[in-house]
């Protein structure tokens, strides 16, 4: 069954648009020219957890960063927390903040998925288009680096709004931004309680699930779930 008259598209951005090109959103793309990789991977997997552990409560604490200044001070003090923790590695402060500069900047820390980049240039041509990321304010250099950021009317983004997703603020952010009643647009998320805030609020959600094997357990479930389930971009445009 096809939605009926669907004026605009939500997106989320992370598993949805772009994953990390590194494999972890907090190691920069040049991370390794500043830290020892055979010293770091010979750390066990709950040591590195454990260092990451209060820097991300450090940095959850900031309930607002609206500007590029804002997020590399606190990107900044987030790594000086890490290596704090892993006194081994011996990473300097000016390191430290070498790669918070790094993270922040380097636009080469996204990987856009290839349905996102031939698919999302279509959907502008009939419909409004729009962000909702909990993230922070550099995500809109990434959109601009790989050709995609003028295709969207609206980038609502948690870290400028002090809230996360499924706060009803997100989703209506981008409602009124794009004028739009919600029974007139979708919404696509990778986080099943992301969906089912935005159907709380009317409107109607798919769940995009990437990996093959959690697919096929979301979509034996979703028959008493409020949301779609849907593994790829191209699935969405069978159902406008």
């Amino acid at each position: 069954m096809k939605f009926e008259n669907i004026q605009a598209i939500l997106f989320d951005s992370a598993g949805v648009l772009n994953t990390t090109a590194t494999g972890n959103w907090f190691l920069s793309p040049r991370f390794f020219s500043y830290v020892d990789r055979e010293q770091y991977d010979a750390f066990s997997p709950d040591k590195r957890r454990a260092a990451f552990r209060p820097a991300a409560h450090y940095l959850n604490a900031q309930k607002r960063i609206v500007t590029l200044d804002e997020e590399l001070a606190h990107f900044k003090r987030y790594y000086e927390i890490f290596f704090e923790a892993l006194p081994e590695l011996g990473v300097t402060q000016e390191q430290a903040h070498a790669i918070a500069t790094d993270l922040v900047y380097n636009t080469d820390k996204y990987a856009f998925y290839e349905d996102a980049l031939r698919l999302v240039p279509a959907y502008r041509k009939t419909r409004k288009l729009a962000v909702i990321s909990d993230a922070w304010p550099s995500l809109r250099d990434g959109y601009k680096a790989c050709g995609l950021y003028d295709c969207f009317d609206a980038f609502v983004i948690s870290s400028e709004l002090g809230t996360l997703k499924p706060d009803p603020l997100m989703y209506q952010t981008a409602l009124d931004a794009l004028r739009i009643p919600p029974e007139q647009a979708v919404f696509i998320d990778d986080t099943p309680a992301n969906c089912e805030g935005a159907t709380a609020l009317g409107i109607p959600s798919l769940l995009l699930c990437r990996s093959k094997r959690r697919y096929w357990a979301y979509k034996l479930i979703s028959a008493t779930k409020p949301y779609r389930v849907i593994d790829n971009l191209d699935q969405l445009q069978k159902l406008l």
